[in-house]
């Protein structure tokens, strides 16, 4: 075997690059806030480039982090603040920021506790918000979405038809991990679906928004980092 002559410089440029500290997570990176789309896409660039996973994939993933000590709130926090800097890149590219109220739509699981995080960090940075728990319960059942929805107003009621009509109306729509009936795994879709403007997903990219059908209903794809870590992320 032959060894090519190390280059002045390599060495410590290899060192460098694996000394380098891992990019802050959403909820620790307030200068997210002040990027555009493009810019939000290249601070997430690594997971972007992640391979892609299924949805029973990503389930499996975020037990394994809690079950290796990382709080399911902290997971909520980084994916719900990563949604609402995407919701504010989203609004400002449409020239919508700041004339007229975000609504939020969520449900009772864990993508519901995101749409509540980002809600409250949307508030924080002065957009108002209007949120909706599109469900039959009063109340999230899980802990950590019931604890991000008890700092928020009542609730309005609504569903997919709503969020189509809004749509059609020129509002721009962000969908929170997938969009509303669109299968993370396959793609396919059922009735009634929400086409999104801009999809927000996490961790890894998700086999399920590259095939044709969940493409088509995702729109523009931004992957942001949670915290789940290596020893976690199987499959």
């Amino acid at each position: 075997m032959i060894a090519a002559p190390e280059q002045p410089g390599a060495t410590m440029v290899h060192r460098a690059r694996c000394t380098a500290a891992p990019p802050r997570l959403p909820a620790d990176d307030p200068a997210i806030f002040d990027m555009d789309l493009a810019g939000l896409a290249d601070r997430w660039g690594a997971a972007m480039e992640r391979p892609p996973m299924s949805g029973e994939a990503m389930t499996g993933a975020d037990r394994r982090a809690q079950a290796l000590g990382v709080p399911g709130a902290q997971l909520m926090e980084h994916a719900g603040t990563a949604v609402a800097a995407a919701a504010r890149a989203l609004a400002v590219r449409t020239g919508r920021w700041g004339s007229g109220p975000i609504l939020v739509l969520s449900g009772p699981g864990n993508n519901g506790g995101d749409g509540f995080v980002a809600a409250r960090r949307l508030a924080r940075i002065g957009a108002p918000v209007v949120v909706g728990f599109v469900a039959t319960e009063a109340r999230p059942a899980g802990e950590t979405s019931g604890r991000n929805w008890d700092p928020l107003r009542e609730p309005i009621r609504s569903a997919v038809d709503l969020i189509r009509r809004a749509r059609e109306a020129g509002v721009p729509v962000l969908a929170v991990d997938t969009p509303t009936a669109v299968d993370l795994t396959s793609g396919e879709a059922t009735d009634p679906v929400v086409r999104a403007d801009l999809t927000v997903t996490f961790h890894r990219p998700k086999v399920g928004l590259r095939t044709r059908r969940g493409a088509a209903l995702a729109g523009r794809v931004l992957v942001a980092p949670i915290g789940i870590p290596a020893e976690a992320d199987r499959g």
